[in-house]
């Protein structure tokens, strides 16, 4: 009766999703939520096959348990993109027997965010490889610490990939990209935390997240604690499956992807009576490692290991054998099947390029000596002052990233620049303060004004107290203004030189067309996309604090239709009166242009009935996602 019903539950959940897609309009197809982690699976799959098109035969294979979701995803502009865009990187190996193998890793980028992927093991040569290996002194270790040590054959697998090619690949690209996925699958895992744990380094200004499915440990507890430490990893998802076996007594047992390997108790040993089973299911995930547990305790908050439930009845009408079935469910169609469930229980990140490093934030006014916002004498404690110092290399005091609009310290993400109580009042005191998602928390970087302003009064900046650069100088809340205690500089913030000038607002995905007014200088005006013309007045914008206008009719400002922010509410061209559905932020960190009303919603190019951006789309308000729809450019 249970598989009944669960197949009746898997019929019905099938029929509501392709109804969504089938009858949806190609506006509402396009506010499907994509995942990084299906496309990270989807990435590893491809990677372990040895190519880079979605059209391989032998990738396709791995979508038999998931056709209605690979339906979904391989028809997205995203995965378009990534396709467009993928280089693989080939690199032959020598295995444990002296047979010649091939490791590979993938690399793609799609709307700034960058992806990269790595396979698991592919034969069973490269298994024995990994099994024999030998534990070597990691070469990156300070010191060459003894206690940190690496898997020697894996690693070196790792370093000819980067050696010879991947390396200049991230240097020729650096630019253009703001987040980067790592992925991998099983032996493809460890090599994604050597990358972590030698390039992520190189790469300060970049937001890491790590997703792993079946990852063993790479390394030494030593190993992982200094893995572990890399500022700008951000998030770590181990992916890890369950499933059952049946011990001596006929009593079913948890298995975690073979991971838990406690879980075999001297009955099942004696069960299956043989030594050399459970050492290959030992060593089969775990590529020589230590115990899980120490993820948990190495890596603190920045870990989420979650389980992907499997049913082995969905797949065969009775369970496997032990050693078959555990090395079955650690094979990553199972975790495509349990990504499924996953993305119907809507429990998967969106793809998104918004959580965005922030190195430091330094004050743009010229000093002989740079000085940062920074976190007083490192307290982690709410309450701890926040002020002004001289800028460090690797200082963790003054390393930062953004989220959501919240500002966090990038070696405890769980801390964030907070406006104390809430007070705008001129002179009121910036704390650090648990993060908590009031709007006491969140900050707009504006890019042409270069202020830090507070979602609380958009009026009110963050403000170094009487221009003060000594050492110490506290950072409080004042009324925005024109004036150097109020300018700061983030690395990779998108700013504008010089707003007097004539100014195009162009969107990022068609920088061929540029924002304009349909009937030119007209009260109610339709703003919408046209083709980009030096010489049309009806696309010349002049910012004035926070509001636009048209530079040769300044009477005239873009507005939000009756101060509406619900989703799809119409932007246009009305006569200026100085409220606030006429004012505008400009992040210059998610290049998006934000309402004052409710700084989460943002100016969005709405999508053709073709399906197409470019002249004629019209432009109007939506939640602030920072997808490319809704990243924009000022150029003079």
């Amino acid at each position: 009766m249970k598989k009944q019903n669960r197949a009746i539950n898997q019929v019905l959940k099938t029929f509501l999703f392709l109804a969504v897609i089938l009858y949806s309009s190609p506006i509402l197809a396009q506010s499907v939520t994509y995942s990084e982690d299906v496309y990270a699976a989807l990435l590893s799959r491809m990677v372990e096959k040895g190519t880079k098109s979605d059209q391989d035969a032998a990738f396709l294979e791995s979508t038999q348990y998931w056709p209605d979701l690979w339906e979904v995803y391989h028809n997205s502009d995203t995965w378009t993109k990534m396709m467009n865009n993928a280089t693989l990187f080939t690199q032959s190996t020598t295995e444990y027997d002296r047979s010649t193998g091939k490791t590979y890793a993938l690399v793609t980028i799609s709307d700034r965010v960058a992806w990269l992927a790595f396979p698991g093991v592919s034969t069973d040569a490269n298994m024995d490889s990994g099994i024999h290996g030998a534990f070597i002194t990691w070469p990156r270790s300070a010191n060459a610490d003894p206690n940190k040590d690496v898997h020697a054959y894996f690693y070196g697998e790792w370093t000819k990939l980067r050696d010879n090619g991947l390396a200049t690949w991230f240097q020729d690209h650096n630019s253009a990209f703001d987040k980067l996925i790592v992925a991998g699958h099983s032996k493809g895992g460890v090599l994604s935390q050597y990358f972590m744990a030698d390039y992520a380094p190189l790469l300060p200004d970049k937001i890491i997240h790590f997703v792993a499915f079946g990852s063993p440990n790479a390394g030494s507890e030593a190993f992982i604690q200094e893995w572990a430490n890399r500022p700008n990893l951000k998030r770590v998802k181990f992916y890890t499956t369950q499933g059952a076996y049946i011990d001596f007594w006929g009593k079913p047992k948890s298995i975690d992807d073979m991971i838990t390997y406690e879980a075999l108790t001297v009955n099942a040993a004696f069960y299956y009576s043989n030594a050399d089973i459970l050492h290959d299911i030992t060593v089969y995930p775990r590529g020589l490692s230590r115990a899980v547990g120490k993820y948990v305790s190495d890596c603190s908050s920045k870990l989420q290991r979650q389980y992907l439930q499997v049913d082995g009845a969905k797949f065969d009408t009775k369970l496997p054998v032990w050693e078959a079935y555990a090395k079955r469910i650690h094979d990553d169609s199972y975790y495509l099947s349990g990504l499924e469930d996953a993305y119907f229980s809507g429990d998967l990140d969106p793809v998104s390029p918004t959580d965005l490093v922030l190195p430091s934030i330094r004050l743009a006014a010229a000093q002989t000596t740079a000085k940062c916002i920074d976190n007083a004498a490192g307290g982690l404690s709410d309450g701890n002052n926040i002020l002004i110092w001289t800028c460090g290399a690797n200082n963790q005091n003054q390393e930062w990233f953004l989220k959501n609009g919240t500002i966090r310290l990038a070696r405890n993400t769980e801390k964030c620049l907070d406006l104390n109580q809430s007070n705008t009042a001129n002179g009121t005191n910036i704390q650090l303060w648990t993060c908590n998602g009031s709007d006491a928390q969140r900050w707009t970087y504006d890019g042409l004004t270069k202020n830090i302003r507070s979602k609380v009064n958009s009026g009110k900046c963050l403000d170094l107290v009487n221009a003060n650069t000594t050492n110490g100088t506290n950072i409080q809340i004042w009324d925005c203004k024109e004036i150097s205690a109020q300018k700061w500089n983030i690395a990779g913030a998108t700013t504008v030189s010089n707003v007097s000038n004539k100014q195009h607002i162009v969107p990022v995905l068609a920088p061929t067309f540029a924002v304009h007014s349909h009937t030119g200088a007209e009260s109610g005006s339709n703003i919408q996309l046209w083709t980009k013309d030096n010489t049309n007045t009806a696309e010349q914008w002049y910012f004035d604090g926070l509001a636009i206008k048209m530079r040769d009719h300044q009477n005239l400002c873009i507005d939000l239709n009756q101060s509406n922010t619900d989703n799809g509410n119409n932007i246009q061209l009305y006569n200026c009166n100085g409220s606030n559905a006429q004012k505008w932020l400009y992040d210059g960190m998610t290049r998006s242009i934000r309402s004052v009303i409710n700084p989460d919603k943002c100016m969005q190019i709405k999508i053709n009935t073709d399906g197409a951006y470019g002249k004629r789309s019209n432009v109007d308000i939506q939640d602030c996602n920072g997808s490319d729809v809704q990243q924009f450019l000022i150029q003079e």
